[in-house]
């Protein structure tokens, strides 16, 4: 059995750190951009819908800024990358509990 870690070069061994805590930092601002709950105005495909965001990735290695949305008025369930320009997302409505935490993040950093 071989230690596969031990060949790994050392420069290449911090790039992939950097790498991993990066994509971990954009998974969880995709999740505060985006809360469970909230409502979103997004383009998919030609039609532009109103969605529920129902999840978010939860693998760093694949599709990290995934968000997972139900249509409102059909009920399927589609995704869309929060990275990709094309889709032209935005929050219309968010939970209660997130607006009250941005206004107290606000309240607190002034």
């Amino acid at each position: 059995m071989s230690d596969v870690g031990k060949c790994i070069p050392a420069a290449i061994a911090a790039a992939y750190k950097k790498s991993r805590k990066a994509t971990e930092a954009l998974m969880a601002e995709v999740k505060r951009a985006y809360p469970l709950g909230c409502l979103v105005q997004v383009k998919l495909g030609r039609a532009k819908i109103e969605a529920e965001v129902i999840g978010h990735s939860d693998a760093w290695w694949y599709s990290p800024s995934e968000v997972r949305v139900r249509n409102r008025r059909t009920g399927t369930v589609r995704k869309f990358a929060a990275t990709s320009e094309r889709h032209e997302a935005r929050v219309i409505h968010a939970p209660m509990a997130e607006i009250r935490a941005a206004i107290q993040q606000r309240r607190a950093a002034a």
